[in-house]
Formats: C-alpha cells, sequence, structure tokens
C-alpha cells in the first residue's frame, strides 16, 4: 500500500470514529505503531488530523463537539502556544482588553510581560490563570449564568455587562471561521464575544488551522471585523483567501 493510500485510509477511520488509538490503526492496517505515528505526524502537520493523549480525533468533528476544557486543552497544544505567544506581542501595557474564551485565549497568560494590564474576561478559567500569574494585573470577571462545561458565564446579565464597556482590543476565538464568519458551538458564548468585539476599538483572532474552513452552530461576528487572524502556517492560496477579509498573521 503506497503512503499516500494508507493515510487516506487513515483519514477515513478518524472521520468515521471520530476518535481512535494508534493501535487501532495499526491493527486495521496491519503496520507497526512506528509506521502509523508517522503517517500521524505528516496529517497533524497538515492540519488534517488531532493528536491528542492517548490517541487522535478528527478535525472535522471537532467544529461540532461541544468539548470541555479538559478534553480541548491537549489539541493542537503546540500550534495555539505558538498563536498565543504571537498574539500576546499585540497587546500593550496599560491597556483595557476584552479575553474570551477557549485554551488558547487561556494559553496568553503565559506570555503576557505587560508590566499592567487591564483585563475584562467571562471566562473562569482566564480570570484563575491571570490571578495566579499576574497578581499586579485588574483582572474582573463578569458574572451570569455559568456553563459549567467551559467555564464561561453567559446569558443577560453577561451580556448587558459586555455592553456597557469600552476596551482598547478583544482576544477572541472561534470554534469555526467559514464563508467569512466567525462561529461557536454554544449561542451564548458566542454571542458575548461578538458583544465584545463591537466594544473594542481592534479585536484580534486567535484560531489554529484546524478551525479554518470549517462550521459550527452559531455566527457571532464577520472576519473582516477583525484587525487579525493569528493561525499557524497555511499554504499560500488559503492565506491570500483570508487576506481579502482581515490581516493574516502566521506562526
Amino acid at each position: 500500500m503506497l503512503i499516500s493510500q494508507r493515510q487516506e485510509k487513515i483519514l477515513a477511520v478518524v472521520n468515521s470514529q471520530r476518535f481512535t488509538t494508534i493501535a487501532e490503526l495499526a491493527a486495521v492496517l496491519s503496520v507497526s505503531d512506528m509506521t502509523v505515528r508517522r503517517d500521524l505526524d505528516q496529517l497533524a502537520s497538515a492540519g488534517k488530523i488531532s493528536k491528542v493523549r492517548g490517541g487522535v480525533q478528527s478535525v472535522q468533528a471537532l467544529a461540532f463537539n461541544d468539548l470541555s476544557v479538559a478534553q480541548k486543552q491537549d489539541l493542537n497544544l503546540p500550534q495555539k502556544r505558538q498563536i498565543a505567544k504571537a498574539a500576546a506581542r499585540y497587546v500593550l501595557s496599560g491597556e483595557t482588553i476584552y479575553l474570551g474564551s477557549g485554551t488558547t485565549i487561556a494559553l496568553l497568560s503565559d506570555y503576557f510581560e505587560q508590566d499592567y494590564l487591564r483585563v475584562i474576561t467571562n471566562s473562569l478559567t482566564v480570570f484563575n490563570l491571570l490571578l495566579k500569574r499576574h497578581p499586579r494585573y485588574d483582572v474582573t470577571l463578569i458574572g451570569g449564568n455559568l456553563r459549567q462545561r467551559s467555564g464561561v458565564f453567559i446569558g443577560g446579565i453577561t451580556e448587558d455587562t459586555l455592553q456597557r464597556l469600552n476596551f482598547d482590543r478583544a482576544l477572541v476565538s472561534a470554534d469555526g471561521i467559514a464563508d467569512g464568519q466567525l462561529m461557536d458551538i454554544v449561542t451564548e458564548e458566542g454571542r458575548s464575544q461578538g458583544i465584545a468585539m463591537a466594544q473594542a476599538q481592534e479585536r484580534i483572532v486567535l484560531a489554529d488551522r484546524s478551525k479554518l474552513e470549517h462550521r459550527a452552530f452559531y455566527p457571532f461576528a464577520r472576519l473582516h471585523d477583525a484587525r487579525y487572524l493569528i493561525t499557524n502556517e497555511l499554504s499560500a492560496k488559503q492565506r491570500a483567501k483570508y487576506q481579502d477579509d482581515t490581516e493574516v498573521v502566521t506562526i
């Protein structure tokens, strides 16, 4: 079997089952674990699968599945770290910023080097990380109805509060980006991010390549509303496509 044929079969199995292990793939293909690992490395580098603890997961399913924070945190982690590191450089000391939800947004706390920031968020995870790592920052957690699965406050109280505030920058994530739209799996979480974007002078979207050309349930903003889309490496064709809507920064 040719490498391309083997990798096509791997994709078919992973997309069908949504999650599978290296041992299962090796058994299906009648090859060694090492061969499967090499194929998975190539497929992951191309953004066609996501390597997670214990196996691999289909990226086609990710934009539609409401995964918990614990399930999401290891997906494409090296790329997410690079994206967060790049995004942190766009924030200036002394600014008032909004940080949305998502595991890439949460990683920003590892890379902020600004002396002082005022940070507003409705993500309990982001709030706790900032308190721990940046005690000098002024960090405000907006309340509302806590959605346990994501650790994000949502609902009328959250949205009303966001509408009363102004931000220098809003840094947000998306579960899917397609047809020039930013999309979220959860309506209320997307709506909160959309409101914060409308209240910000500059908007920055953090999304790894697996989110591109994937559709999620609720469109909450247009990509052209963002000043930057920060993502991992794209082909020239992909970059040109998104460059029509916003400035694309690849890492």
